[in-house]
């Protein structure tokens, strides 16, 4: 049996993360300062301030963030009027998904078309942790289908997708930080979007969030969806 075993990353189209407004104001129990850090960079003016879990969160009238020192109009990733950062390093948080408070992350992806005189055998999505010290989760957390369209540029949690009921695959036992982890995925579900530009969430009832680093991340970090074609 001939087999082909394909890997697409989501850096292609992108990725994206929203969050529920908190339901009331948060007590920050990290200090903020004016002073000069080799953090990120907006692209307009940051008006509030909050953290949670060991993120901040920025909002203001932005549109995207830089690494620190690079000049404006150059490595920007798109943060529209929102960003979040790791508060031990500055270092975007990355996709996030939590029940409670509400996080959901979204990817898409270009599907090849099965070779010729293959099926779709197996699929995984792969993934790593990132830095942030709440990145790991104990909670297990739900891949499913997103079902309504969704822009990285312009995607808030009033404008989030809607997703199907039915479930992909299921993360469990990600409770590490910085590690790299797969979760198996019905291949048959897979099977008609060959071909295809497909979006899937992560999402959880649960209240312990799992971070993960986004498509704009190193080749070795952002996510990834491998597919094992055979023969028919």
């Amino acid at each position: 049996m001939f087999a082909s075993v394909l890997a697409v990353a989501a850096g292609a189209l992108g990725a994206a993360s929203v969050t529920a407004p908190p339901a009331a104001a948060l007590t920050p129990p990290v200090g903020f300062t004016a002073d000069a850090l080799s953090t990120c960079q907006t692209n307009g003016i940051v008006r509030a301030l909050a953290e949670a879990d060991g993120v901040v969160y920025a909002g203001g009238t932005l549109t995207g963030i830089r690494p620190a020192g690079s000049p404006a109009g150059s490595n920007t990733t798109s943060a529209v009027n929102f960003a979040a950062f790791d508060a031990a390093t500055g270092a975007p948080a990355g996709l996030a998904s939590r029940g409670t408070t509400a996080h959901l992350g979204s990817l898409r992806f270009t599907l090849p078309p099965a070779p010729a005189g293959q099926v779709l055998r197996s699929a995984r999505l792969t993934f790593r942790t990132s830095s942030d010290s709440t990145a790991g989760s104990a909670d297990s957390h739900s891949i499913v289908p997103v079902t309504g369209t969704w822009t990285e540029s312009a995607v808030t949690h009033n404008t989030r997708p809607a997703l199907s009921t039915s479930v992909l695959g299921t993360i469990t036992g990600a409770a590490s930080v910085s590690t790299g982890y797969s979760a198996e995925l019905n291949a048959s579900a897979l099977d008609g979007a060959l071909g295809s530009v497909f979006s899937l969430a992560l999402t959880s009832s649960g209240t312990d969030s799992l971070r993960i680093w986004p498509s704009e991340a190193t080749a070795a970090c952002r996510p990834q969806l491998v597919l094992t074609f055979g023969d028919e």
